[in-house]
């Protein structure tokens, strides 16, 4: 389904997150020269307002507040992930357990923070591809069932320790 918003990403606006948001912006702008949509970016004032901004959104970026060395943004995957939008996220220090499983089976979409801008980009431009859509959506679709039914850790456990 079409998404208006290319974009939802939400938090507190540290320095960090805010260099973050212009180098994003900025990139976006470089490299698409009109092939996107020019990106608008509000501030939200409700709850409301930010699930219907998450339900809008293709892809929402989750970033640390103030280094990598923080623990994962999980509490953001709770909040995005059953409105259907893509999520990029930063990669973690733990990422030898989570980034795998996510990855793989809740469609999360892991880069460092410096590689983070690019690939956000890189994924919207594929997103305009009408092959690319169709295999993204597919993939949206099994990931959303995986986060509905819940993480089955048994499985979770044996698939990694049991390759």
């Amino acid at each position: 389904t079409e998404r208006p918003a290319d974009i939802a990403f939400f938090g507190l606006i540290t320095g960090r997150r805010s260099r973050f948001k212009q180098e994003f912006i900025e990139l976006y702008n470089q490299t698409t020269q009109g092939a996107l949509p020019v990106l608008r970016v509000e501030r939200l004032k409700s709850e409301k307002e930010l699930v219907k901004a998450y339900s809008n959104a293709k892809i929402c970026p989750i970033v640390h507040s103030y280094h990598y060395e923080a623990a994962g943004e999980f509490h953001r995957l709770g909040d995005l992930r059953p409105s259907g939008c893509i999520p990029a996220m930063e990669t973690i220090s733990d990422d030898v357990f989570w980034t795998h499983i996510l990855s793989q089976c809740g469609g999360v979409i892991f880069a460092n923070y410096t590689d983070l801008p690019r690939v956000l980009v890189q994924q919207l431009m594929d997103l305009r591809q009408p092959n690319h859509a169709a295999v993204a959506e597919t993939r949206q679709e099994a990931a959303m069932q995986w986060w509905k039914e819940g993480i089955h850790w048994d499985k979770v456990l044996r698939q990694l320790f049991n390759p």
